[in-house]
């Protein structure tokens, strides 16, 4: 039943409908094998396919699971140098966001830790936290919608009982984009209730 759900929101993506699904399970029992082989099932190019992980020991590191999802988007790797990173994301966001590329790119490079340019870093400084937040989400609900206009695009979410706080807010941000995109979160967690993905989940 559950691959035959996450099949059925595959197939609803690559008509063009966004969706969500929570694939909820204590450990060892599959979530993740479950999410590859319908990973596997999809014929090449059809759609895009993005994965986050949250990390036991990261509930510290702030934004780390779109980190995470946005290397993945671009194409980049923990490796590569900010530098490469940041050439990287300039031509995606021309690619993808042409009309928008120049004031997306300051709050998304801040957020992934790239350099910035004195401009760029003008164009942000005096902005209280809460201004400074606001525009670092639309600036990745740009970007991501941007891409998924695209082509098909499915964020997977791993490991969410790990998330830091700022992630899932950020996620619960977004989840409005599957209404007006072709993008599918497939948000995989174990039954923590007292985490707050469990309250992102009674949101979803």
């Amino acid at each position: 039943a559950e691959s035959h759900a996450l099949s059925a929101a595959i197939e609803r993506l690559l008509t063009g409908e966004g969706s969500i699904v929570t694939l909820v399970g204590e450990a060892g029992l599959g979530k993740s094998r479950l999410v590859a082989e319908a990973r596997q099932s999809i014929p090449v190019g059809r759609l895009q396919w993005v994965e986050g992980r949250c990390l036991s020991y990261g509930v510290s590191i702030v934004y780390l699971l779109w980190l995470d999802i946005l290397r993945g988007l671009l194409g980049t790797t923990v490796e590569e140098t900010p530098v490469s990173v940041r050439l990287a994301l300039q031509e995606a966001l021309r690619e993808l966001c042409p009309d928008g590329a120049a004031a997306l790119l300051p709050y998304l490079a801040q957020l992934m830790s790239l350099p910035v340019e004195p401009a760029e870093e003008a164009a942000i400084r005096d902005l209280d936290g809460e201004s400074l937040r606001a525009n670092t989400f639309r600036a990745v609900e740009r970007l991501i919608e941007c891409a998924a206009r695209r082509r098909p695009l499915v964020i997977v979410c791993e490991d969410l009982h790990w998330a830091d706080p700022a992630s899932l807010e950020l996620l619960e941000h977004l989840l409005a984009s599957t209404e007006r995109v072709p993008l599918l979160f497939v948000c995989i967690f174990r039954p923590e209730r007292e985490h707050g993905v469990w309250r992102l989940k009674e949101t979803v």
